[in-house]
């Protein structure tokens, strides 16, 4: 009987040492209090048109790209931290070198590394829609749409 409990304990501790690396693996807390993925999270399906949290996913497995969602609307800044909103494009496949080119009055500086590119709202935009350049090192550019919408009362 013992060992029967040894065993089990056994099995639980690896369990819990597998649940623990596989969801720390893929996502963690950045400096704004928002979620940061650590992978990539357009390697298996759609973007999120999520207006607080939006995730482009860009298509590169073809000769020429797509992304989705597209168009999408953001919000200028958060609902529940009116803060400006962060917004992420990731290359499906991680590899090739994306770039992005915003117009002016949209969003801050747009950053890119890798596979991944990276940027925040205004919040103080209005009601605004931005066209914008995306590629890679290995596709053309294509001219997707972003809609600036205000969010909720301010604090």
């Amino acid at each position: 009987m013992s060992q029967v409990r040894i065993l089990l304990r056994w099995s639980l501790l690896v369990t819990v040492a597998f649940v623990f690396t596989v969801c720390s693996s893929n996502s963690g807390v950045d400096g704004s209090g928002g979620t940061q993925f650590r992978g990539n999270p357009c390697r298996g399906g759609a973007g999120k048109a999520d207006r607080n949290a939006p995730i482009v996913c860009v298509d590169d497995s073809g000769a020429t790209l797509s992304v989705d969602p597209d168009p999408f609307t953001v919000h200028s800044y958060g609902e529940s931290d009116h803060q400006p909103v962060m917004i992420h494009w990731w290359t499906r496949s991680g590899g090739n070198t994306l770039s992005m080119q915003m117009g002016p009055g949209c969003v801050t500086e747009v950053n890119c590394n890798g596979g991944h590119c990276s940027a925040r709202t205004i919040p103080t935009v209005t009601a605004k829609t931005c066209k914008y350049d995306v590629w890679t090192d290995r596709h053309p550019r294509l001219d997707p749409e972003i809609t600036i919408d205000p969010c909720c009362p301010g604090p």
